[in-house]
């Protein structure tokens, strides 16, 4: 039997197959064409600006004094800053990222959520998780601090131990009102979106 449903389908296929070789060899011409852009520029060689080179340099006092301008020195130190911020923002949440997989927070939130079959609740496991651990290392540097510059009688064990819990207490709590609070974020958002 002849099927024509399956021949429409190869032949679309061919026409965009068509369609995809024909764009290729306009993007190679147009890449071509912008690299013979700089021979066709005027060079700095030509005889109308040597002489106007010449007229200057004979023209111009022996001393001169070249300002430079403060407010470009601004702009570079703007840009540095900003880009320096990025930078360390970026390393940060990195480190951020890879410290969560090392602990194993993101694959056992990505593996609920899974098993599960609810983004809200892989959600929820990777916020309780990662405000407990968070805490547990903020407790514990909290008790380092404290047992080492304030006069704490307690020994340093003891100090990170109850800083740990402390941390790892408040870290469950500031990870399930943080996940309340996203999803009322979530809610609201999506209800303004929807709402005609």
């Amino acid at each position: 039997m002849f099927n024509v449903n399956g021949l429409m389908a190869n032949y679309q296929i061919c026409r965009i197959g068509s369609i995809l070789v024909y764009m290729k060899t306009v993007l190679l011409f147009c890449f071509l064409g912008l690299l013979a852009l700089p021979v066709l520029a005027q060079t700095g060689d030509t005889t109308l600006n040597q002489v106007d080179s010449v007229r200057e340099v004979v023209a111009k006092p022996a001393y001169v004094e070249d300002d430079f301008p403060p407010f470009l020195l601004l702009m570079m130190l703007t840009g540095l800053l900003v880009v320096g911020a990025g930078v360390v923002l970026c390393v940060f949440a990195l480190a951020v990222v890879f410290g969560l997989a090392a602990f194993g927070v993101l694959s056992v939130s990505v593996v609920t959520g899974m098993y599960k079959r609810s983004l809200e609740k892989g959600f929820r496991v990777f916020m309780l998780l990662g405000g407990s651990v968070g805490g547990m290392l903020a407790g514990a540097i909290v008790g380092f601090v404290a047992e080492r510059y304030f006069d704490v009688d307690v020994q340093l064990r003891a100090a990170l131990l109850y800083g740990a819990l402390a941390g790892l207490v408040a870290g469950l709590i500031g990870g399930w009102i943080g996940f309340v609070i996203i999803k009322w974020m979530v809610v609201f958002i999506k209800q303004k979106i929807t709402a005609p």
